[in-house]
């Protein structure tokens, strides 16, 4: 999908149809329908004590401009439409009172947490108490057609813990075209 170039108008100029639908039709159509995705998980996924893991997103409440798709690069959020996007990430967590959890949200790396650039530098929290706990992050960044961005994950209970799917509520990644 491509952001509508608008066209320059004289004095005297007519509206047509065609400077019409191209200048104002398109431009309004864009805005009330961005680029858009939402991922998220449909099943809890095991996350190893002390291991940075890139999420696989195995569903989308929507994608308006083939974002994503859950086969090949599944981790991946990828922009069609060069712009500067609202990125949000949110990651429950299993219940457990020990450690802390991590995320980070990289550019136009591999699966390996640290390949790739800082959009998100990685940051951790501690649970509160021992029930199930949950840690976002939204950021604004601007982003060329074909860059992609990964989600990380880091946890140190001690154990494998899990990162929380079945619905969009729980584990999600996001992203929405803001501007140019």
């Amino acid at each position: 999908m491509a952001v509508p170039s608008q066209g320059t108008v004289a004095v005297g100029d007519k509206i047509t149809a065609s400077l019409w639908n191209d200048d104002v039709r398109d431009a309004v159509n864009f805005l009330i329908s961005p680029p858009r995705c939402k991922l998220y998980r449909t099943t809890n996924t095991s996350i190893t004590t002390g291991t940075w893991t890139a999420v696989s997103w195995t569903a989308e409440t929507f994608d308006t401009d083939t974002m994503h798709d859950n086969t090949t690069n599944p981790q991946r959020i990828t922009f069609t439409t060069a712009g500067t996007y609202q990125i949000t990430f949110n990651a429950m967590w299993a219940s457990s009172a020990a450690g802390a959890r991590s995320l980070a949200i990289e550019k136009n790396g591999t699966t390996t947490q640290g390949s790739g650039t800082d959009v998100v530098t990685s940051f951790a929290t501690a649970p509160i108490g021992s029930t199930h706990n949950g840690i976002n992050v939204n950021v604004m960044a601007t982003f060329a057609a074909n860059d992609y961005i990964i989600a990380f994950v880091n946890q140190t209970s001690g154990g494998s813990l899990n990162l929380s799917g079945t619905s969009d509520a729980h584990s999600s990644f996001a992203a929405l075209w803001v501007a140019t």
